[in-house]
């Protein structure tokens, strides 16, 4: 009950931010004006209630998620092997963005996720990829930055 109350009010003060906006004023007297203690603050608020800052506008602006497209993983243009890459990685001259476009990628997480499928896991000590292949297994990247190994229905965390 008391979010139905507190609703129609947060929605007046977002409707009030984004009107002293228009106006042209500054987001550091705005934010002073409501009590923030800078226009960081003000900045946290917006973005809670959907907004994001237009730099160009100087306003916020209805933030818009856009869920990428599943698409299937593509291969690079390049025909590379897999072993080639960590021969790379051996050199140390490189980083990773580097031999990502070096080989045809568009960016070093793609070549992760290639690395990834071909059964090759980064490890941190040796700042290379370590060929994994297991039988009756599989790795599975979970939000971007956790490996796990899928075995017998069980994820299991990789640590290197």
């Amino acid at each position: 009950m008391s979010e139905q109350i507190t609703q129609p009010a947060k929605n007046e003060r977002v409707s009030r931010i984004l009107e002293m906006l228009s106006e042209g004023k500054p987001r550091d007297k705005i934010a002073d004006q409501f009590g923030y203690s800078t226009w960081k603050s003000l900045d946290i608020y917006m973005r809670r209630h959907g907004f994001s800052w237009d730099s160009q506008r100087q306003i916020y602006t209805q933030a818009v998620v856009e869920e990428p497209a599943k698409e299937e993983f593509k291969s690079p243009n390049v025909d590379v092997h897999p072993e080639d890459i960590v021969r790379l990685f051996n050199t140390g001259i490189l980083g990773a963005r580097e031999i990502a476009k070096k080989v045809g990628f568009l960016g070093h997480k793609e070549m992760a996720t290639y690395m990834l499928r071909h059964g090759y896991v980064w490890s941190s000590t040796s700042l290379n990829y370590k060929n994994t292949n297991h039988s009756n297994s599989r790795y599975v990247l979970i939000a971007g930055r956790r490996i796990f190994l899928m075995k017998k229905s069980m994820l299991v965390p990789i640590l290197y």
